[in-house]
């Protein structure tokens, strides 16, 4: 299977910076997809950390499952703590709204990612929490 090329869609702006995310989608696409959050300790990396996975990308796209890789603003230039984590959320939130126009079901999507790895499983929770409060008002 050969590795296709990603979409790049933009998910949002923030402080006048266009945020971009590389959506990898299958020839048997089932709906299903993977949101990747790179890591990086909140201070580095990019979206294309994604494209040294060889391995573990091909197996998700040939099960037929979409990949999501957001960018997300990093610790730098004098952003603070938790902007990373809030444009996760948005990032995330975008994939739940617009996730349909790339052929992904929003009840069958995943979120993962690389080191940093509490940081990225408390952004899970805190999107979470985060996509509650906008499903049912706020909640939280």
């Amino acid at each position: 299977m050969n590795d296709p090329k990603p979409i790049t869609a933009a998910w949002g702006i923030r402080d006048g910076e266009e945020l971009l995310a590389d959506i990898y989608r299958p020839e048997n696409q089932t709906g299903a997809a993977y949101v990747f959050f790179f890591g990086g300790g909140w201070i580095t990396g990019n979206k294309e950390t994604f494209e040294s996975f060889g391995t573990f990308r091909r197996a998700l796209l040939e099960a037929g499952i979409t990949i999501i890789a957001p960018n997300y603003r990093l610790c730098v230039d004098g952003r603070r703590f938790p902007v990373p984590m809030d444009d996760c959320a948005d990032a995330l939130r975008w994939v739940l709204r617009s996730g349909a126009e790339y052929g992904v079901d929003p009840d069958r999507i995943a979120i993962g990612g690389i080191y940093a790895l509490i940081a990225i499983g408390y952004t899970m929770v805190y999107g979470i929490l985060r996509l509650i409060n906008f499903a049912h008002g706020d909640i939280f």
